[in-house]
């Protein structure tokens, strides 16, 4: 096994009880100088104190595993507040977020996404919920409102710190 799929083991191994998913593991750079890439979200999006804790965990499980030989530089973090969406785990973690989807017609949509199920995603828009067939969907991504006072990205109670 490669080692950054060794890697990609330990770090799925080690959120196996919470609600953080492991969405990518890069490794990169040379021998001594070695960086562990680790890109992480959750139902409700990421922030820095999740990060913090998910790094923790992380560096607990690569210490205590040992998958690489000498030091590395461990980095966590999310994959952005604008993102785009193709899976479905996509679109599950990016329930209660604000969205923009595009369906194959040139139809778009842009609201909160309140629920997705095997076929279908529900927007909520001040016309009320839209379903849209997933498998008519052109173009879907997370969008920040900037003009909204309402946060998409929780902030941290641990650390004060606000998006």
């Amino acid at each position: 096994m490669a080692v950054d799929e060794r890697i990609r083991d330990i770090v799925a191994d080690a959120f196996a009880d919470s609600d953080l998913e492991l969405i990518s593991v890069r490794l990169r750079g040379a021998k001594h100088d070695r960086v562990v890439d680790v890109t992480i979200d959750r139902i409700g999006g990421v922030d820095l104190g999740i990060c913090t804790e998910a790094s923790r965990m992380i560096s607990a499980a690569l210490d205590s595993t040992d998958p690489l030989e000498g030091s590395f530089r461990l980095d966590v973090g999310s994959p952005g507040a604008e993102r785009v969406l193709e899976t479905p785990r996509d679109f599950r973690l990016a329930t209660g977020r604000l969205v923009s989807i595009t369906s194959h017609d040139g139809r778009t949509v842009e609201g909160e996404l309140l629920s997705t199920h095997a076929t279908v995603a529900v927007v909520g828009t001040p016309d009320g919920g839209i379903e849209i067939d997933i498998d008519g969907i052109a173009d879907a991504k997370t969008v920040l409102d900037w003009g909204n006072d309402k946060q998409q990205v929780p902030a941290s109670d641990e650390q004060g710190i606000r998006p």
